[in-house]
């Protein structure tokens, strides 16, 4: 299932194009022409093997939206296909616009219905017959039949129904906010066509409602909810493991008098679930949480001057060593860029800092065209704010460096590297005479000059390992490339030990799934493979691999589809 927004469809749905089996190196050439792009999405989603359901939500100017055509046309983003399924939501009631789409009206729930929803969360679908107290089943009454209203407020009943002496003191909040719920649900009731901000006033006024009961005994909650609003937009899961209490301390999320334990930490996420405004998944090492989109949505626009400390405590989770789940990181870098550009403007240090980090994401997970100009579009506003000379403008453009290595572009790539190395010989505050030889470095590899990428790389480890100690992970990165260099020249024992040196220290920081641990590994499996020819071994470390790259960076991603092609040559051998 894929939910989509109508504010970002062309990068939705190429991505769904993608999610789908087509190639990520061709979608990256479809942005630049959106008419051909429609044609060649659409081309993958009637030629898919794999059922799909494509959600376009609140699509409200459906002609704009499909420029200027009627949505169905041949050329139109919201297309019927017999290979899944297409839904679209809108408060534009006109069956002669939307033919020959079946056209299903939405009403809010009858009280039947409504009890019945409300019933479902409060007690359980299975609990047998249970009575209502009178002001719960009032609620379900007055909310106006929305059906996540009722599923939050149901909750919140059932949280406090058995063996809690608060119980009651819901109830008589319930019964005080009976007023609030009228006042807001009656433009619900009055104006269907037109009532998706007074639907998510309602809904607003829920989740303060949910709050509300929470924030004396678990004061964590409010803000870890708000803190999740930024990593799972649309749905997104957030992996447990990348909450940890030791970068949440400090941090809005560590509020009230207790330690930020990690039972403090769970019963803050238990209680948002009981009160159903998060969703838990998996067990064990594998849970995950996640919020509805629109709780997501709304959570953000609510915080108000509470965003610049949202935005601080998930700058700190996404950019601590740990975990990596490059979706929620470019998600979560796009929240915090717009909370920081309303709050301080988007020339601001801290505001800069996030753009970078955006670009970063974005150019990790293999969109290098969007990477390369919101790079450039950092470097312009660096510039201008800090001078030519300050630390970001050296930072950016090495990234601007790396994405022409990438292209292949060795005269762009060495005229940025050279320009950082100037940067920094000319002392650049707060920053090391390294980064630019290391980029110089890697140009010479790539262009098959291996005795002088040796020898720089050589003297670019003596000079990391010098000023910041032989764990340092900057250090392993170049040891890392000297690893290649070995490899490339045939000096395998070099190249093992290298690469055996530079996993002992990524697989503690910056973690087991870091790309750059994942790349490593790749790496020594080839060297297993050239000296003992035992292809079995050498498999089973590429299969490894390749299961977390297909995690981390996603199926299409260039080193995922490396390790497969490596992975389908050494099949290919076992075969003749």
């Amino acid at each position: 299932m894929f939910w989509l927004r109508p504010e970002s469809v062309l990068d939705a749905m190429l991505r769904v194009a993608i999610e789908l089996g087509a190639s990520q190196a061709e979608a990256e050439q479809m942005k630049a022409t959106p008419v051909a792009a429609r044609r060649w999405v659409w081309r993958h989603l009637h030629g898919s093997s794999q059922r799909w359901l494509i959600v376009f939500d609140n699509v409200d100017r459906p002609v704009e939206f499909c420029d200027g055509r009627r949505p169905g046309d041949e050329d139109a983003w919201i297309r019927g296909s017999r290979a899944g399924l297409t839904l679209v939501t809108t408060r534009i009631d006109r069956p002669e616009l939307w033919r020959p789409a079946h056209l299903l009206r939405v009403v809010p729930l009858g009280y039947e219905d409504s009890i019945a929803v409300f019933n479902d969360h409060a007690a359980g679908p299975d609990a047998g017959p249970f009575r209502l107290p009178a002001a719960a089943g009032e609620v379900a009454r007055r909310v106006g039949g929305i059906p996540l209203a009722l599923r939050l407020l149901g909750s919140v009943v059932g949280a406090y129904r058995t063996g809690n002496a608060r119980y009651e003191a819901a109830l008589e909040l319930l019964n005080r906010s009976l007023d609030d719920l009228d006042a807001l649900a009656e433009p619900v009731l009055a104006v269907q066509g037109d009532a998706g901000e007074a639907e998510r006033g309602l809904l607003s006024r829920v989740w303060e409602f949910s709050l509300s009961l929470l924030d004396d005994e678990v004061p964590q909650a409010r803000p870890l909810l708000q803190v999740l609003s930024f990593l799972s937009v649309d749905g997104l899961h957030v992996a447990w493991e990348h909450l940890p209490r030791e970068v949440l301390r400090g941090s809005v999320v560590d509020a009230g008098p207790q330690e930020l334990t990690p039972w403090v930490l769970e019963r803050a996420v238990n209680s948002l679930r009981a009160h159903g405004l998060v969703e838990v998944h998996g067990a064990g090492a594998d849970v995950t949480v996640s919020l509805h989109p629109l709780v997501s949505e709304v959570a953000r626009t609510r915080l108000g001057e509470g965003a610049f400390g949202v935005a601080a405590a998930v700058h700190r989770l996404i950019a601590a060593p740990g975990g990596e789940d490059l979706a929620v990181e470019a998600a979560a870098y796009r929240c915090i860029c717009e909370a920081r550009e309303r709050e301080l403007g988007a020339q601001h240090v801290l505001t800069l800092a996030a753009r970078f980090g955006l670009a970063y994401a974005v150019l990790e997970r293999g969109a290098t065209d969007e990477a390369e100009e919101l790079f450039n579009a950092v470097l312009r506003d660096w510039q201008e704010t800090y001078g030519a000379e300050a630390s970001g403008v050296l930072l950016t453009r090495h990234e601007l460096g790396r994405i022409a290595v990438r292209r292949d572009d060795w005269g762009a790539a060495e005229r940025e590297f050279r320009r950082v190395s100037e940067l920094e010989e000319a002392g650049v505050r707060g920053w090391h005479p390294w980064t630019g030889r290391h980029g110089l470095a890697l140009v010479a590899f790539q262009q098959g000059d291996f005795a002088a990428a040796e020898a720089e790389f050589r003297e670019v480890v003596r000079l990391r390992e010098q000023a910041c100690g032989p764990r340092d992970v900057g250090t392993m990165l170049s040891r890392h490339e000297l690893g290649r260099v070995a490899l490339s020249q045939g000096n395998l024992d070099e190249a093992e030990q290298s690469f055996r040196a530079v996993l002992g220290v990524l697989e503690d920081v910056p973690g087991p799934t870091s790309p750059q641990t994942l790349a490593t590994r790749y790496e020594l499996a080839k060297v297993l493979l050239e000296r003992s020819g035992d292809t079995r071994t050498a498999e089973d470390e590429f299969e490894a691999v390749l299961e977390l790259q297909q995690r981390v960076l996603g199926t299409e991603h260039v080193r995922t589809r490396r390790t497969l092609d490596q992975l389908d040559a050494l099949r290919q051998r076992g075969k003749s």
